[in-house]
């Protein structure tokens, strides 16, 4: 049989043929090529270098959570608050009306010890005082914050903050 045109037979049989090998070969896993040894030292070298970093970087993180939890006995935690939150409401001239404990809450891995003030003062005063909690050294968060006038005819609030001190668990005994 006679095609026209310029395929023959044998062509087309050829260019079938070669379009089976390429198939077979883009489908075939390759077996993997053997790593020379420089290669081999160099991965090892980056693998080093990331162990150290990784390292470097949870001694970091672990620094960081010690600065910001309780690490004394459960006993000593309410003279501390007290004189913290003094110290603060003294520097800002807001004034404690009140500080109650709420429920220590105990989750897997830490203590929250939880505490209620209330506090009253100039509104700009409870301002700076609400922003004593955000400096780095200092351990209590605000959980929860109302904010109400005091008399009605001044700018005195009164605030009753939720504060809450982390410590790791184990830290209760004491």
């Amino acid at each position: 049989m006679k095609l026209p045109g310029i395929l023959s037979p044998a062509a087309i049989a050829g260019l079938v043929a070669l379009t089976v090998v390429a198939l077979y070969d883009g489908l075939t896993p390759r077996s993997p090529v053997e790593a020379r040894p420089a290669t081999l030292k160099m991965q090892e070298k980056r693998r080093n270098r990331d162990v150290v970093e990784d390292r470097a970087e949870l001694k970091r993180f672990n620094e960081d959570l010690q600065a910001t939890t309780w690490a004394k006995s459960t006993d000593e935690f309410g003279p501390y608050l007290m004189r913290q939150i003094g110290q603060w409401a003294g520097k800002t001239g807001v004034g404690m009306v009140s500080a109650r404990p709420q429920k220590t809450e105990r989750t897997e891995n830490s203590l929250q010890y939880n505490y209620l003030l209330t506090m009253e003062g100039p509104f700009p005063d409870m301002v700076k005082f609400l922003a004593e909690f955000e400096t780095p050294e200092s351990i209590l968060s605000v959980r929860t914050l109302q904010l109400s006038s005091a008399d009605g005819e001044s700018d005195r609030v009164r605030a009753n903050i939720g504060v809450v001190a982390y410590a790791p668990t184990g830290v209760e005994r004491g």
